[in-house]
């Protein structure tokens, strides 16, 4: 009886242990993860983001160009890349990017014009601050596919912009 009793007592002390094991281990898990919340992305990883995004909006555009005929109209926007504009023929089933690309990497939607003179689509982010001035850490960042296209574009102006008009040297090709 006395060997029974303290082999309760032994597998009671054990049960208690692992008890007081998996508390703390929960304790712990909590408290690392307490106001930590979600990883924060550096600049320099969104503007990673937003060029890659970039690349890929060229790429849409370019597609989109060779099935339709021409660029998205400046009234149908990027949005004509993951939805069909009406009476358009040609168009790919299932469009041609996520809706997801349609923001750069700090979450702020991408500008997109098409200058009447030039017919070369610009889409424009406004970086960190999403303002199209040329400033904020990091800076503005675009691309436009006349390098793909070959075709010879001076300087671009951004017609219909309620914002300082702003001078943009040539992309760098992505």
């Amino acid at each position: 009886m006395e060997r029974t009793a303290r082999m309760r007592g032994s597998a009671a002390l054990i049960v208690v242990v692992a008890v007081v094991v998996v508390l703390v281990a929960v304790l712990g898990i909590w408290l690392a993860g307490r106001g930590s919340g979600p990883p924060t992305l550096s600049n320099e990883v969104r503007a990673g983001m937003t060029q890659h995004r970039l690349a890929v909006l060229e790429a849409a555009l370019l597609a989109f160009k060779r099935d339709v005929g021409r660029f998205p109209a400046q009234s149908e926007g990027l949005k004509a890349l993951v939805t069909a504009p009406e009476g358009v023929m040609g168009y790919r089933q299932g469009g041609y990017i996520e809706p997801v690309v349609l923001q750069d990497g700090w979450g702020h939607a991408f500008v997109y014009r098409l200058p009447a003179d030039t017919g070369i689509p610009v889409v424009i982010s406004g970086g960190a601050d999403g303002r199209i001035d040329g400033t904020g850490p990091p800076a503005d960042l675009w691309v436009h596919p006349a390098d793909a296209l070959d075709v010879n574009v001076p300087d671009i102006n951004l017609p219909e912009v309620n914002m300082p008009e702003i001078k943009l040297p040539r992309p760098m090709r992505l």
